[in-house]
Formats: structure tokens, sequence, C-alpha cells
């Protein structure tokens, strides 16, 4: 069996999508808050993601803080430095966005009404 990096998230936007250009590419960076139990308690946990080139464009233009989305993408680990302190993170490198209709949430959506590439 080969290796495989594959994560799916639904969820809510924390804020609007910042569009930056590196290098010639567009790249725009969110999170996503997502709900979960443990229990019996439910508690949210925050997720950095990055969508590039078209798909960039595409997510800055029409998501918006607090709009439910499905994310699905692979993990990054990325490493840096920060006045010498070693730092970490790990960010979903989206490969498909789909926002869902205003109002639902994710677990009750029937269709999820597609962002055009």
């Amino acid at each position: 069996m080969s290796d495989m990096n594959v994560v799916v998230l639904a969820g809510r936007l924390v804020a609007d999508p910042e569009l930056t250009q590196v290098g010639e590419n567009n790249v725009a960076n969110f999170a996503i808050a997502v709900h979960d139990f443990k229990g019996g308690e439910e508690f949210t946990n925050f997720f950095d993601a990055s969508a590039w080139g078209k798909l960039a464009e595409t997510v800055s233009t029409y998501l918006v803080k607090g709009r439910w989305v499905i994310v699905r993408g692979k993990l990054r680990h990325e490493t840096w430095e920060n006045e010498g302190q070693k730092r970490s993170r790990v960010r979903v490198l989206a490969q498909d966005v789909q926002m869902l209709p205003v109002g639902s949430k994710p677990e009750t959506a029937e269709v999820a009404e597609e962002i055009p590439f």
C-alpha cells in the first residue's frame, strides 16, 4: 500500500481569506473552525489553510467570514525560526473548496454549491 495524505474538513471560516502574491502565484490564506465533541463536551478546533493559483482567486472572491465550507486537501508540516525560537504548524493545502448554502450546516446539507474553477 502506498502512502496517502488526504484531509476533508467541514466548518466555518474564521475570517475573510487574505489574498497575497508569492512570486508569480496567488495564495489565499484562511482558517476554518470545526466543532467536535469529546466526553459530552463541545469544543472547537481551528485549522489554517492555503489555496493557490486560480483556486486562491476564487476563494478570496466568494468566501467570507462565517461561511460554511468543505475543504479537501492535504496536510503540510511547516517549520521556521522566529527570534531564535523554532516554530512549527500543520497547514491544509486546499485542492478543492465547496461553499455550503447559506444557513445550512455541513451535517445537514444535501447538496453543496461548488465554487467555479
